[in-house]
C-alpha cells in the first residue's frame, strides 16, 4: 500500500473507530484481544411509531436464498465469499435483503438455534432470534435503509413467533452502536471477549441489565 494510501486508511480508522480502537486493533496484532462488548434486545416493540410501509415505498423485501449468494459476496467489502454465506444458508442461517430498482441495497442475517457471535455465542429458546451481519450498500448509506432492512426482519421473525431478538455489538464499533441507537435497542447484558496469541480463549459476563435468556 502506497504511503499516502496508508495514511488515507488510517484516518478513516480513526475517524469511524477512534484511537482506542485503533490500540486495541494493535494489540491485536499482537496477539492480545480484550474485546468488551453489548449484548441488545431490539425489535418492533422497541421502535416506537414507525410508519414502515411508507418509508419502504420504492424497495422490495425477500429472502436470500442459494442464487443471490454470489451477488452478496460481490457487494463492495463483502470479500468476494460466496462459500461463506451459503455455508450459513447450509447450517440454518436466514438473510432478509432489501432491494431498490433490482438492486440489492441491504441485507441482514438471523439464527433461530444460537447466538453466534464470536467468543461469546448462546443458546437460543422459542419465540427468540439472533440477528447480525448488517449491511448497507454504499451510496445507500445514512438514509435509513438499515433500519428499512432490519425493520424487514422484525417483521419477518415477528410472523415466525420470534419477538425476543437479541445482537451483539463491541463497545469499540462505533458505527454499530450507532445503528443499535436508532434501533432503539436496549443493552440487556455487558460481556468481555478475551483471546490471547490465537490459542487461548474466554469470555465473561460482567454485567446483567435484566432477565433474559429463557433458554438456559
Amino acid at each position: 500500500m502506497a504511503a499516502s494510501g496508508y495514511l488515507d486508511h488510517l484516518w478513516r480508522k480513526v475517524r469511524y473507530s477512534g484511537l482506542t480502537r485503533l490500540v486495541v486493533d494493535g494489540c491485536a496484532w499482537l496477539g492480545v484481544s480484550v474485546m468488551p462488548l453489548y449484548v441488545f434486545r431490539e425489535g418492533l416493540g422497541l421502535l416506537g411509531e414507525n410508519d414502515f410501509d411508507a418509508q419502504l415505498a420504492g424497495f422490495s423485501v425477500e429472502h436470500l436464498g442459494p442464487e443471490a449468494m454470489g451477488e452478496l459476496a460481490a457487494l463492495p467489502g463483502r470479500n468476494g465469499q460466496e462459500s461463506k454465506y451459503r455455508g450459513r444458508l447450509e447450517a440454518g442461517n436466514r438473510c432478509v435483503g432489501v432491494r431498490r430498482d433490482g438492486e440489492l441495497v441491504g441485507f441482514t442475517w438471523f439464527n433461530l438455534e444460537r447466538c453466534t457471535f464470536r467468543g461469546y455465542g448462546f443458546p437460543l429458546g422459542p419465540g427468540q432470534a439472533y440477528l447480525f451481519d448488517a449491511y448497507t450498500r454504499v451510496g445507500f448509506r445514512g438514509h435509513g435503509v438499515a433500519a428499512l432492512v432490519r425493520t424487514a426482519a422484525y417483521r419477518d421473525l415477528a410472523a415466525l413467533g420470534r419477538t425476543e431478538l437479541y445482537s451483539v455489538s463491541y463497545i469499540l464499533n462505533t458505527p454499530s452502536l450507532k445503528f443499535k441507537r436508532k434501533l432503539n435497542a436496549e443493552i440487556v447484558e455487558l460481556g468481555v471477549f478475551v483471546e490471547l496469541f490465537r490459542r487461548w480463549r474466554f469470555s465473561k459476563r460482567l454485567r446483567q441489565y435484566s432477565a433474559w435468556r429463557s433458554a438456559e
